[in-house]
């Protein structure tokens, strides 16, 4: 009997980083099957599917109304691969969904959430064999910590590998956005922080005084929103594109103030929706 448990728990995270990997080729199967009306990912992102050659064609788009922003399910390999978006988002601000989408995209190209799933999982059962030896160093009453090795192994580099795959994401969202996105992507993000500085005293463990978003709150695998919107102001800037901040400097027309409002309250929205918060 504990040599059945002992297996168990050794084994459990391995099989728990495995279930990333089963998911990355199955749900978006799943999704497609029980899902209702969608279209084809290429006919609305023609521009992007036609520098990123290697992208798949058949990914299909589905509208929900309970995830927060966007997701994409699948790999540039598998059986299929969808992107699901928040309608809400499109009727707010369809620049920003625009870009968020391309970002998407780019981790069905690259195939990373099935990549950061069998890295999690392979290094997770490798750790197991590290159990032993912790627990012949280990007084007998500490020895139950060295099965949480594999697990922490599999959460660090998935988290880790998941970090560095976001960036790409938004270098190649950046790259294949239009003026008008990145323009919306920086009003997007500029709200959402000025949201986040609002609910920070009543929220300090979920939000920073910079209007950043903590871990407790998941958002493990993002760069900062201060440092994601330094990064598209500099794509602005580069590309000569007149963002949100230097529009600010001269009058600001009622036509930008309404899209701040709506995107605020769209986050404020989402942070109620999908994180359960008291949004004042």
């Amino acid at each position: 009997m504990t040599a059945v448990l002992s297996g168990i728990a050794t084994w459990a995270p391995t099989v728990y980083y495995s279930l990333g990997v089963a998911n990355n080729l199955v749900t978006p199967s799943v999704i497609k099957y029980k899902s209702g009306p969608s279209c084809l990912a290429k006919d609305s992102f023609s521009d992007v599917f036609e520098k990123a050659q290697k992208l798949r064609k058949d990914i299909m788009i589905y509208r929900l109304p309970n995830i927060a922003y966007a997701t994409a399910l699948g790999t540039n390999f598998g059986p299929t691969a969808v992107l699901l978006i928040n309608d809400e988002l499109s009727l707010t601000d369809n620049e920003a969904l625009n870009y968020i989408c391309k970002h998407e995209l780019s981790h069905i190209n690259t195939s990373d959430g099935f990549i950061a799933s069998t890295l999690s999982a392979t290094l997770s059962a490798v750790s197991t064999y590290a159990i032993p030896y912790l627990q012949s160093c280990l007084p007998w009453w500490a020895s139950p910590i060295s099965y949480c090795v594999p697990f922490l192994v599999g959460a660090n580099v998935y988290n880790a590998a998941m970090l560095i795959f976001e960036n790409r994401a938004d270098r190649f969202a950046s790259h294949h956005a239009t003026p008008e996105e990145l323009v919306g992507i920086e009003r997007f993000v500029r709200a959402q922080i000025e949201v986040n500085k609002a609910m920070q005293p009543k929220y300090p463990q979920l939000f920073s005084t910079d209007g950043n978003t903590s871990l407790a709150l998941g958002d493990i695998t993002h760069s900062p929103l201060t440092d994601r919107l330094k990064e598209i102001t500099s794509e602005c800037r580069q590309r000569k594109i007149a963002t949100e901040e230097s529009e600010q400097q001269t009058e600001e027309s009622e036509e930008r103030i309404e899209k701040m409002q709506k995107l605020k309250a769209f986050h404020q929205n989402t942070y109620k929706k999908i994180y359960k918060l008291t949004v004042d």
